[in-house]
């Protein structure tokens, strides 16, 4: 592993509690590369979002089990970063719309849908269990 691949790569037990260091992490990331408000607001929203997917849905909250962050060599205009989980994966498409009538009321369902909405670009990786979401720095 490389110094960079060490440095922004964080593994996290599969518990809730792991979820309260993405801000440190975030933080690591904020101080060595420039960021505006937005694009930080952003990132904490999604990576937020995909550990605790990654942790409750793929996971099943089994602290045997980790979550991994890793930001991807960046550019100058681009940052990715990859969560990744050992649980069996899912089937993105096949989510219900939590903007329906039918789920407006239902307490859950709306993470995977505000990580697309608040990415610029995000793919979904062996079976769903790595997501790959992307924020363009140039953008304001």
């Amino acid at each position: 592993m490389t110094e960079f691949n060490k440095k922004y790569h964080l593994r996290l037990p599969s518990c809730k509690q792991s979820i309260d260091l993405v801000p440190d992490y975030l933080g690591l990331i904020e101080r060595d590369f420039s960021l505006s408000e937005r694009v930080k607001a952003d990132m904490l929203l999604t990576l937020t979002e995909a550990v605790n997917n990654a942790i409750i849905h793929g996971n099943c909250e089994d602290e045997s089990k980790f979550v991994q962050i890793k930001l991807l060599q960046p550019d100058e205009s681009v940052l990715s970063f990859q969560i990744s989980d050992q649980g069996q994966g899912f089937d993105p498409d096949a989510l219900p719309d939590p903007t329906h009538p039918d789920n407006i009321a239902e307490p859950g369902g709306r993470g995977v849908f505000l990580i697309k909405k608040v990415c610029d670009c995000v793919r979904f990786i062996d079976r769903g269990t790595t997501v790959e979401i992307e924020f363009n720095l140039e953008c304001e």
